[in-house]
């Protein structure tokens, strides 16, 4: 994070300025506002006359010394504190703001002093130390917008790599400046900019999943929360699916090919984050359908690819010819259970797996010498062999190399799924050659958590999580 704070040139000499004004001073409306942010801390507010008229009028404003007291605090607790009074004298230095105004905007600033204390019986220093100055506040609390970490901000305002970076930050009124003013004006600046996005475990989950629908309706998108029941153990599991209208129809006219996977670690729930995406005729790929889901697996995922089909016009609306996805097993099944191909009266479906994630899991089950030659057959069959008779020959050298334990789980897991992730049986479409791994996605999803670290991410709810995937289809 680069150095951000900034202070014009002459700004020591203004705060010594609106610090001690000993006669009347006239300030400028662009000076006004360029210097007094950074004297808030000398002076609290204390009441204003009101504007009569803003065509000729002014307005006054009473400040007095921040550490004005008409006595001395006294500790009222029986015990031992964990911060003490501070104990300055009480200074009773005030001053007079008079705001003179014409055609309906300020023109010029009037200072100087009010009442019978000539001046200060302390420092500027003693409340540089008490307090910081609005300018400091500010340029921190648009760190926190951008959801920077507190440590972060605090080396990017000090940046200690600069000698004349201190120098500039301490004629500002930063010189007692660390992290806790961060995490003090960030508190606040979220109090007043509450991020709708972080519910986390203050709202239940079906609390949450029915906010998600409402946001997505709300912003004119198509949009249905899912249930299904799960094979596995008979259990509810929920689901959203939302889209904007436009690219439901891109995924209409240009579904062909289709892609599609999954990310997690996205919201505080835990639930999956699914995108559909197809390539347009730019050739750019866009992603076109969202959905969350409460678990991965292939019911509740052939939920949303129903309601993606009624969107898309029902019975032969979505023109899916091929889908690509990773290799898991839960979309494998729900392509299955949704695309019923000749049965249902459309054409038959072809899912085909990633080329990258095949050969991740051939890693995974076939690495060591002992499965070496194993290894080489089946990534021979997997990327180089040029027809289904090479492929098959190659896993059946594959299986016949193979310890007898791996035979079986060859046949079962490799022989009988070749259609799906060998390029052999792509040979016929340059299309299906050209388009080999889910890459297009794992980039989009990746980008999508790049704009907030994991931390924030987790405590996404799934209204924000919508939201935050939303921002980045606009980009």
């Amino acid at each position: 994070m680069a150095h951000i704070f900034r202070a014009p040139p002459d700004v020591a000499v203004a705060r010594e300025k609106l610090f001690n004004p000993t006669e009347l001073q006239t300030w400028k409306p662009e000076q006004y506002d360029t210097f007094w942010p950074y004297a808030t801390n000398f002076w609290s507010h204390r009441r204003s006359t009101p504007l009569t008229d803003t065509q000729g009028g002014a307005r006054t404003s009473y400040y007095y010394c921040r550490l004005y007291r008409k006595e001395q605090a006294k500790s009222k607790g029986a015990g031992e504190r964990k911060k003490t009074i501070r104990r300055h004298p009480p200074c009773g230095k005030k001053i007079q703001v008079v705001t003179v105004w014409d055609a309906g905007v300020p023109c010029r600033y009037e200072i100087s002093g009010y009442g019978n204390v000539p001046e200060h019986n302390h420092t500027m220093d003693d409340l540089d130390a008490i307090k910081r100055n609005q300018r400091i506040k500010d340029v921190v609390a648009a760190s926190v917008q951008d959801g920077f970490r507190p440590a972060e901000i605090a080396d990017a305002v000090k940046a200690s790599h600069r000698p004349e970076a201190a120098a500039e930050l301490t004629a500002a009124g930063g010189t007692y400046f660390e992290r806790q003013d961060v995490i003090n004006a960030g508190l606040k600046w979220k109090k007043l900019h509450p991020d709708h996005r972080f519910l986390g475990p203050r709202f239940q989950m079906l609390d949450q999943w029915q906010a998600c629908a409402e946001w997505a309706e709300a912003q004119g998108y198509l949009v249905q929360n899912i249930t299904a029941i799960r094979q596995a153990d008979k259990l509810l599991t929920y689901g959203t699916v939302w889209a904007a209208e436009h690219r439901v129809n891109i995924l209409r006219l240009r579904g062909h090919l289709t892609l599609m996977d999954s990310t997690h670690d996205t919201n505080w729930l835990g639930w999956y984050l699914y995108t559909i995406a197809v390539r347009d005729e730019s050739g750019s790929w866009r992603p076109c359908i969202h959905f969350l889901a409460e678990t991965e697996d292939g019911d509740i995922l052939a939920e949303a690819f129903q309601v993606v089909k009624k969107w898309c016009g029902g019975r032969g609306g979505w023109r899916l010819r091929y889908m690509l996805t990773d290799d898991s097993a839960a979309e494998q099944r729900a392509v299955r259970l949704a695309f019923q191909g000749l049965e249902e009266g459309i054409t038959e479906i072809s899912h085909l797996l990633c080329v990258f994630h095949s050969e991740q899991t051939l890693k995974r089950n076939f690495s060591g010498p002992r499965y070496k030659r194993t290894y080489q057959h089946l990534r021979s069959a997997l990327r180089y062999r040029k027809t289904g008779a090479g492929v098959e020959e190659s896993i059946r050298l594959a299986i016949n190399a193979a310890p007898e334990e791996k035979q079986s789980y060859i046949y079962r897991e490799w022989w009988a799924t070749r259609q799906q992730w060998a390029l052999g049986y792509r040979t016929f479409s340059p299309l299906l050659l050209q388009i080999t791994t889910t890459s297009p996605i794992e980039g989009y999803h990746s980008h999508l958590k790049a704009k907030g670290t994991k931390t924030l991410m987790s405590r996404f709810s799934l209204e924000g999580i919508a939201k935050h995937a939303d921002a980045i289809d606009k980009e």
